[in-house]
């Protein structure tokens, strides 16, 4: 699962960073292997959506007034 994180940046613009699980396998053996999760820099939020356009991600905003109307729709799911 992709995570694209929005929050506020140090001027007050959006900027978002992508989370992702990874597999490792320090030892190159399966059966010691784990899942982390592994985080891009952070980017300007309008960059990063417009990447991720055509592929499945959840997106995470740390407050509804970063989202950008010009992005499409915010919307939540669930109760």
């Amino acid at each position: 699962m992709t995570i694209i994180r929005i929050t506020r940046g140090t001027k007050g613009d959006p900027m978002a960073s992508v989370e992702r699980m990874h597999w490792f396998e320090p030892d190159g053996h399966e059966y010691t292997g784990y899942a982390d999760a592994v985080t891009d820099r952070r980017r300007p939020a309008g960059e990063v959506l417009a990447e991720y356009r055509k592929t499945s991600a959840v997106v995470a905003v740390e407050s509804e007034d970063l989202w950008d109307p010009g992005w499409g729709e915010l919307s939540s799911e669930g109760g």
